[in-house]
């Protein structure tokens, strides 16, 4: 068993090249190019041309082991938003149910930090719509804006349109920079059936969980005023509590 243990220890500091993830480097000045998989137990788990290594972390240069760390608290923030994203009723109905358009195509929509959204802003619209139309190089134009601003919202389409074709022509032909609900999904259903107003343009404005902070009764152009106004409170509430 030791001399087996000798031997993976020796393969990992031979200079094993590997073209991915990044260079490791240990106490003696030897590296090896592989990934990091897993830390437990104060060892570094690493992929080298497909096989698993441990290294002991103390082993490693000071630059290796500062990366770990960096490393280490990324992975529990992810983990804190993942479990943010899970006790949201609105991100749990959206994680794994957007779409939103890549070049030509649609892609599935995962965003990187769902668990760090506070506000969602729902906006229902649809093809056939005249109004809708008029209105979305404006929110176009104003979503770009706020994305700028805050990271803390998404804006969410939910579409009216009856056929899929339809509804992917509206998406490509504006170049909609936000996700929008699979067409026809249960979740876009449920959300469909909540509204207080259903005319369309309209843009419904709840928090993560779930509580409703503009009902869209006022217009779609009187609730994109009142987005900015929430997340610039939300932003200073957030800045007041650190």
């Amino acid at each position: 068993m030791k001399t087996g243990l000798t031997f993976l220890i020796t393969l990992l500091f031979a200079g094993i090249a590997q073209a991915e993830s990044r260079d490791w480097t240990n106490s003696a000045g030897k590296t090896i190019t592989g990934d990091l998989k897993s830390v437990s137990g104060g060892k570094a788990n690493l992929i080298v041309k497909g096989r698993k290594f441990e290294v002991e972390v103390k082993s490693l240069s000071e630059a290796d082991q500062k990366f770990i760390a960096d490393w280490q608290s990324g992975a529990a923030d992810e983990e804190a938003a993942k479990a943010a994203a899970a006790d949201s009723p609105i991100l749990s109905a959206l994680d794994g149910n957007m779409v939103i358009l890549d070049g030509k195509r649609l892609k599935k929509y995962e965003h990187e930090n769902l668990g760090q959204i506070e506000v969602v802003a729902f906006y229902s619209s649809a093809s056939w719509c005249g109004p809708c139309h008029a209105f979305t190089p404006t929110l176009i134009k104003e979503y770009n804006s706020l994305k700028r601003k805050y990271d803390n919202f998404e804006l969410v389409l939910l579409s009216a349109d009856n056929s899929e074709s339809a509804w992917e022509g509206y998406v490509e032909e504006y170049k909609m920079p936000w996700p929008a609900l699979k067409h026809g999904s249960r979740e876009a259903s449920t959300l469909k059936s909540g509204r207080k107003a259903n005319f369309i343009p309209s843009i419904h404005i709840v928090s993560a969980d779930g509580t409703v902070l503009d009902d869209a009764s006022g217009g779609a152009n009187a609730s994109l005023k009142n987005l900015e106004r929430i997340l610039k409170e939300k932003k200073s509430s957030t800045a007041s509590a650190q």
